[in-house]
């Protein structure tokens, strides 16, 4: 069905608030377990936060969205605008994007907060059918002021391209140019099983992609930084293949995560360009977020087992880091389950042996383990992002090289298989 409206409007003129009894949440995004009105967080250092049910007249939260139809690995553009009582914006407000399955309870999936004006946009990508709503509490405490709940359907029909450009005109800007194909050797490149077709159209403000794999239609939109990067890699016909899904958006550090069939890039707000690996799937969505933090540098004082990165910083401790970029770049990337948050890399490498057991042979995706002390166990961990070349390339955090005194940083290290003492694979 072709949609010719870009966006519904819901407006709630008496809102459902939430009267909260303690300290705010902590304003990190995809807080996947954090439901209302019971508030409490994924991490375990988390605050926890009671709220009940009140009434807030005139206080409204106004959401707009592309369409509450979506097909499987399309995203849903929401714009809010957060208005408090008498009717002024809530700058600044802290605002929970949650979702309930059918037949499930209210999660937040996304945990940000409202620009100077009041409002806040997002493309969050559902993966079920269910509703959505908005929730937002002002910068000074009180109610948290909710949507109405928006219906999202997900289903596995068919897309095209016209389809998909109805329903995105409003935000993908105006055409550039003419319809682009993809020849059968290039389809072939792409290294999607059973690709028939391939047609792609440039726009001011993005690009959507039209893949037919058997008899099945599905049209993907890639957008800002990632887009960027994208075409630098050569388009559809390029380094990273075609898209297979939209991006994941409202991330940590406002970021997004898009697979394509070759590989994977990642945004955020704290970085100028996007970055792009070849992982493909969920294990490249960590190596994407690890890898966008190469160059990362902090410096200590006083004590090196003291530490105030942003890694530290995020998780709640200050202990030695390795761990935590290791957890961070999983959170990062939408995929917090991978790699939880423990106080040290101590009591990190304990659970995660009593989860999974010792592998020999390096993959992508998986957890690399080392011995940086000579002392027979291991004291270190990183990513492993790529195994070619009788090498194991490892993004590690909380490590030295060519860097100043008294200071660490992420560094991508290509190590030999011998350096590395074993691997976990954790369940992607």
């Amino acid at each position: 069905m072709t949609h010719t409206r870009w966006w519904t409007s819901l407006t709630m003129t008496f809102a459902l608030a939430l009267t909260s009894a303690g300290a705010a949440a902590p304003s990190y995004a995809n807080a996947g377990t954090v439901s209302l009105p019971a508030v409490t967080a994924t991490h375990t250092h988390s605050t926890s936060v009671q709220s009940t049910l009140a009434t807030a007249a005139k206080a409204a939260v106004t959401v707009k969205h592309t369409t509450g139809a979506v097909r499987t690995g399309e995203s849903i553009r929401l714009v809010a605008q957060a208005r408090a009582q008498g009717g002024s914006v809530v700058p600044k407000g802290l605002l929970r994007v949650q979702f309930k399955p059918t037949g499930g309870s209210w999660k937040s999936v996304i945990v940000s907060r409202t620009n100077t004006a009041g409002k806040y946009a997002v493309d969050w990508r559902p993966d079920r059918s269910g509703h959505v709503r908005v929730a937002v509490r002002p910068a000074s405490g009180g109610n948290y002021i909710i949507s109405p709940a928006i219906t999202v359907s997900v289903s596995t029909a068919n897309r095209n391209l016209t389809q998909r450009q109805n329903i995105l005109k409003h935000n993908i800007g105006t055409k550039k140019g003419s319809l682009g194909r993809l020849s059968a050797s290039q389809r072939r490149a792409a290294n999607v099983k059973n690709l028939k077709s391939v047609a792609y159209q440039r726009y001011s403000k993005a690009m959507i992609v039209r893949n037919t794999v058997g008899g099945a239609s599905s049209a993907y939109v890639i957008r800002g930084k990632i887009l960027s990067a994208y075409l630098n890699a050569g388009g559809p016909k390029g380094r990273y293949g075609v898209p297979l899904m939209d991006a994941q958006c409202g991330l940590l550090d406002n970021g997004c995560v898009q697979q394509f069939s070759r590989g994977t890039i990642y945004s955020s707000s704290t970085s100028k360009n996007a970055t792009g690996v070849t992982a493909t799937g969920k294990p490249g969505e960590v190596a994407a977020a690890a890898t966008s933090q190469v160059g990362y540098t902090k410096k200590w004082s006083g004590s090196a087992s003291v530490q105030h990165t942003k890694f530290n910083n995020w998780a709640g401790y200050t202990t030695h880091w390795c761990g935590h970029f290791v957890s961070w770049s999983a959170a990062a990337s939408g995929n917090p389950h991978v790699t939880p948050v423990r106080k040290n890399f101590n009591t990190l490498h304990q659970h995660l042996l009593n989860k999974y057991a010792k592998k020999r042979t390096p993959k992508v995706g998986a957890l690399a383990f080392i011995d940086t002390m000579g002392a027979g166990r291991a004291t270190h961990m990183g990513i492993v992002t790529a195994v070619g070349g009788g090498k194991v390339t490892v993004i590690e955090g909380n490590t030295v090289g060519n860097l100043p005194k008294n200071t660490r940083g992420v560094l991508k290290r290509n190590r030999t298989p011998s350096s590395i003492l074993y691997y976990v694979y954790p369940n992607y």
